[in-house]
């Protein structure tokens, strides 16, 4: 299964094909499926995707495609490369690219979630169809897992913790005790709950 992941770790299209298959030759209609569904301004890749179509299909959908460089094709560029890498930590330079690539190591922390913990390691059933139904419960259960811990970490981080005394004023259809007519907090139970909401973030693309 190829799977494109967007920040988060959160699966957004999925391909079902033979094992025999390349990655890369599920990259242009896996990205066009995804395009339809997201929009996102990065594509983060491997070296396995390093093609001149792959990269020109991404720029024709309006994204930037951050792939990895394939040494294997020119002789002498691994070293060039490499050298280059030492140069930049010599004196502690990264590239924008750079920095935005290293998000790529969720797309591997997606399939190791998926085999280990949503029974994509082993399938017991035959023929494409049960497979694919087997493994997308598994990426249904994950996403969900995924969208529920991004929201509390998010709102975690953009709503401030409320005053002490406001606990008993998040639940304000609880009655008061017998006798009173106002909650003890007074002016804190006609306080509403508060409300998390989601911070904007910068979408990308992350091939699997």
């Amino acid at each position: 299964m190829h799977i494109d992941t967007a920040d988060g770790g959160i699966p957004v299209s999925c391909v079902l094909t033979a094992a025999s298959v390349h990655d890369s030759q599920v990259a242009i209609p896996l990205a066009t499926i995804t395009a339809g569904r997201v929009t996102n301004l990065y594509d983060l890749m491997d070296s396995a995707y390093d093609a001149d179509a792959i990269k020109q299909h991404s720029r024709d959908l309006g994204h930037v495609p951050i792939i990895d460089v394939n040494p294997r094709a020119t002789p002498g560029l691994k070293q060039e490369l490499a050298d280059e890498a030492k140069r930049q930590r010599c004196v502690g330079h990264r590239l924008a690219e750079q920095v935005r690539y290293g998000e790529r190591s969720t797309a591997e922390r997606v399939n190791a979630g998926l085999k280990d913990n949503h029974g994509a390691r082993t399938v017991w059933v035959r023929g494409p169809d049960k497979v694919m139904c087997h493994l997308m419960f598994g990426v249904l259960s994950f996403t969900v897992l995924q969208l529920l811990r991004l929201i509390v970490a998010v709102g975690d981080r953009v709503t401030p913790a409320p005053p002490h005394r406001s606990r008993r004023a998040a639940f304000p259809h609880r009655a008061p005790a017998e006798g009173q007519t106002r909650s003890k907090f007074g002016a804190w139970a006609a306080h509403a709950p508060p409300i998390r909401k989601l911070a904007a973030s910068v979408p990308c693309r992350i091939r699997l």
